[in-house]
């Protein structure tokens, strides 16, 4: 074996590694080694929106990126505020009550669909119940990266309504 031939490949075959700055400044199509299979495009706040409330209100199967969860967690940390806002100045409890019953099935949903994504069964939802640690943990996980390959619970998320 010539010595010039090991530098320019490992051993194993595997491709040259770029750097970031070289798969940021082409316009080609990064590498099967780079490339992660997660969605390129995130999903819209409106998307998000739909998607939960409309196309997945009480479905616990599939996967969900993290612009959906976000997204729609934003979406009902504004909606309830509102609410909150509207009982204050009513002074009834009306408006929070039944924001946050209709808002709960698909918080649970999205938050399931959310596991399912990065391979965790939905019943860890129940993390929640141990003070401060399982609100962290959840926290945690659901701001990470979902796995880049399809996983029991289904493919990889597309980030487009359905």
């Amino acid at each position: 074996m010539d010595s010039d031939e090991g530098a320019s490949t490992p051993f194993w075959g595997a491709p040259e590694p770029i750097t970031i700055r070289e798969a940021i400044s082409t316009t080609a199509p990064l590498p099967p080694s780079v490339q992660t299979g997660r969605p390129r495009v995130a999903m819209s706040f409106e998307q998000a929106i739909r998607t939960c409330l409309q196309l997945k209100y009480f479905q616990f199967e599939g996967r969900a990126s993290r612009s959906e969860y976000w997204w729609f967690f934003l979406f009902s940390f504004i909606v309830l505020q509102v609410a909150a806002v509207m009982d204050a100045v009513t002074g009834s409890f009306i408006f929070y009550l039944t924001a946050a019953l209709a808002l709960m099935i698909p918080s649970l949903s999205v938050c399931v669909r959310r596991f399912h994504d990065f391979d965790r069964s939905g019943w860890w939802i129940l993390i929640v119940l141990i003070p401060f640690i399982g609100s962290l943990v959840v926290l945690i996980w659901t701001v990470s990266e979902g796995n880049p390959f399809p996983n029991q619970y289904g493919t990889i998320p597309t980030n487009t309504p359905e």
